[in-house]
């Protein structure tokens, strides 16, 4: 990540004094970073290879969140106003576009 290698990722959050490194807490949370980091795109376009060529990967996926309807009584159950059913669990689920298998 930087000039000070870590075990681990979240060692750069690290609360205690032997471990601490105050620069990227000063920037941004730990969760924040994972969350950049989990959307991240790091791909090759020296290798890509175009639709309708030969080799061609049509291996898609999209990552998609959902709402399902629950009033029951859990503690993960979330309120949002714009959607057709308030309250109830958020899902996050990921589709394959060909086979449409989530």
């Amino acid at each position: 990540m930087c000039l000070v290698k870590k075990p681990s990722i979240s060692d750069y959050w690290a609360k205690k004094s032997i471990l601490c490194t105050p620069f990227p807490s000063s920037v941004m949370s730990r969760n924040r970073f994972k969350a950049v980091l989990s959307n991240l795109h790091l791909n090759d376009n020296n290798n890509y290879i175009a639709r309708n060529q030969p080799n061609h990967d049509l291996f898609n996926l999209i990552m998609d969140e959902g709402m399902h309807g629950f009033r029951g009584q859990i503690h993960f159950k979330v309120y949002m106003k714009g959607k057709p059913k308030k309250y109830g669990i958020k899902l996050f689920v990921v589709y394959d576009v060909c086979t449409r298998y989530v």
